[in-house]
């Protein structure tokens, strides 16, 4: 998700949770600090209980933040 020019969020919602899910975590992080390296912007990582996702019911991504106690 593009938030402006200087900001990009990769988020993902997990319904399962097994034992690949730490290392995919590890590589989405990763990826996201070669991006910020390469281009010189903010990628952030954000991973979120489906569960949790769909009793939240965000509107937007600020309310998603919002609700797990995030930056907004």
């Amino acid at each position: 998700m593009k938030l402006s020019d200087d900001e990009y969020w990769v988020i993902e919602t997990k319904g399962r949770e097994d034992l690949d899910v730490a290392m995919k975590d590890q590589a989405a992080q990763c990826w996201c600090e070669n991006a910020m390296e390469l281009t010189g912007r903010n990628w952030n990582y954000l991973k979120v209980n489906q569960s949790e996702f769909e009793k939240l019911k965000p509107e937007n991504f600020g309310e998603l933040l919002v609700a797990i106690g995030g930056f907004v």
